[in-house]
């Protein structure tokens, strides 16, 4: 898990995690706090520290800005999941997803894509578990802004888990990779 509360490497992203950036982008991925990461039209509500994108700050082309975890071995789960609190402003049509790769980063799968606005922190937990087993999973959050300004993102208390690849769940829906799933009550074990 990462919560971005720990010492940075002299990247200034926790040890292990990298970024690539479109070429105008001179900003990238960046740990702060709320206050350092403001700036007039991206605002994130009070938090402790969290990696953030400020596309409003840059005012630049940040089409394709990945932030990337380290590789990941999940050769031992069956199932898998990924959760993170975020908080998102979009405007003209940016976006961000989460993706996954397989092959070191060569190609990536989109696994959930987001462009709404945040009221506040969110948390999201999205089923990972076309991965399971496999020993070189590499996860990234995407930021795009159409190569238009835009607002920004913030992640945070991210956590990768094992879970039950099926379960019954019933109660209040949340989107997962799939699309929806339910999230109450789960009897493990029962496949849907």
């Amino acid at each position: 898990s990462e919560n971005f509360e720990g010492a940075m490497s002299p990247s200034g992203l926790p040890t292990g995690w990298t970024q690539s950036l479109s070429p105008a982008d001179t900003q990238g991925w960046r740990v702060g706090t709320a206050t350092a990461a403001a700036s007039q039209y991206f605002a994130i509500p009070a938090s402790s520290r969290f990696a953030y994108i400020n596309d409003d700050d840059c005012n630049c082309d940040m089409s394709n800005e990945r932030l990337i975890m380290p590789v990941q071995n999940f050769s031992a789960y069956s199932a898998v999941s990924l959760s993170f609190n975020y908080y998102s402003q979009q405007y003209y049509s940016s976006e961000w997803d989460v993706e996954v790769s397989t092959n070191g980063g060569s190609t990536w799968t989109v696994v959930y894509t987001d462009g709404a606005n945040s009221s506040g922190w969110s948390n999201k937990t999205i089923n990972l578990s076309a991965y399971a087993g496999q020993s070189a999973v590499t996860i990234a959050f995407k930021y795009r802004d159409a190569a238009a300004w835009a607002g920004g993102l913030g992640v945070d208390d991210i956590t990768l888990s094992q879970s039950d690849r099926y379960d019954l769940a019933i109660g209040l829906p949340y989107e997962d990779a799939n699309g929806w799933t339910l999230e109450y009550g789960r009897i493990t074990g029962y496949q849907y």
